[in-house]
């Protein structure tokens, strides 16, 4: 009985020094938002615009042309999002957003879902 009071012991104490901690991004990429002119009539661009929309799955509420708004249900960015692997190249050059490496198994898990998933796609 004390020996598996002191094991369990043992891991707890061993468990709680585990410091969860983040991996600086390798790359270079924009910050904040993205802009761009475009030397293409409103018209087209604005059918690009919403056929990107389309394209990534965002349920859109609301369209007004004119002011160039676009209001959309929440939407998850599960599979447009990618990490670095250790030497700085992403693991899904489909992501639109790349965000720092973890050593927390819950979200290493989530991260391999969503990679698993983008490479059943290609």
């Amino acid at each position: 009985m004390k020996k598996v009071l002191f094991t369990i012991i043992s891991v707890s104490i061993l468990q709680s020094c585990v410091t969860i901690g983040t991996v600086r991004i390798k790359g270079k990429y924009q910050e904040g938002p993205v802009r761009m002119e475009v030397a293409k009539p409103y018209g087209e661009t604005w059918n690009k615009v919403i056929d990107f929309i389309s394209d990534i799955g965002m349920n859109v509420k609301m369209v007004d042309k004119a002011s160039g708004l676009v209001i959309s249900d929440p939407t998850s960015f599960f599979g447009h999002t990618s990490i670095e692997d250790k030497d700085g190249k992403i693991l899904n050059p489909k992501a639109q957003i790349v965000t720092s490496r973890t050593n927390d198994p819950n979200v290493k898990n989530l991260i391999r879902s969503a990679t698993a998933s983008y490479k059943s796609e290609t």
